[in-house]
């Protein structure tokens, strides 16, 4: 068995005020990561987005999409460092990028945005969508930060099926971990009645 080391980008973004231009900088920060023993680094598709592209709201163009990921590749494989890409259903990243994500992120809170409730096919849709960009960048693990701790356990079973569904299209079902992680559906105190009535593959 081998450990593998990653590091999560948190702490490591550009600064604005920084004399390096971006992508000089976080080549540094991945060349000096692997010198450190790391053998991957953690994000989430907004993460590599500001990477590459600064405060640039995502875009939805599968171009542009695809010019992100290459790059970013490029710099991982540069560096022979992996990828664990994290993806969310209702709350994408710490960064602004307000006009991609919207319903999920209010008008006039480019953080986080005012709490809303969505529904289960709500946190579905934008699940996919992130799973389709996630698939591009070729991780070797996709963590997902699932749903909404409000759902009733129906609900709950619901967007599990429902998820695992979607993992199987996509051709990441081995790939996939729901982490358990606050204000999100898989909390400890449930996790053994939700596992009742969901297949583990």
């Amino acid at each position: 068995m081998q450990l593998n080391i990653f590091r999560s980008l948190w702490g490591l973004e550009h600064r604005k005020e920084s004399t390096i231009p971006r992508q000089v900088y976080y080549e540094q920060q991945f060349s000096e990561l692997r010198a450190l023993g790391y053998h991957g680094i953690e994000a989430s598709i907004g993460d590599v987005w500001a990477l590459v592209k600064g405060d640039s709201p995502l875009s939805d163009d599968t171009a542009e999409i695809h010019n992100v990921a290459t790059f970013f590749c490029a710099l991982l494989n540069k560096n022979n460092l992996q990828f664990i890409c994290g993806v969310y259903t209702s709350w994408v990243s710490f960064f602004p990028l307000q006009q991609y994500f919207q319903p999920f992120l209010s008008e006039t809170n480019d953080y986080i945005g005012d709490w809303q409730k969505h529904t289960v096919a709500e946190h579905l849709s934008q699940y996919k969508r992130q799973l389709a960009i996630a698939r591009i960048m070729n991780p070797v693990r996709i963590n997902v930060h699932s749903g909404s701790d409000d759902f009733t356990m129906e609900e709950a079973v619901e967007f599990f099926l429902g998820a695992q569904d979607i993992e199987q299209e996509a051709g990441v079902d081995g790939l996939v971990s729901h982490e358990t992680h606050r204000v999100c559906v898989f909390r400890t105190r449930d996790g053994s009645a939700m596992l009742r009535h969901i297949r583990m593959s």
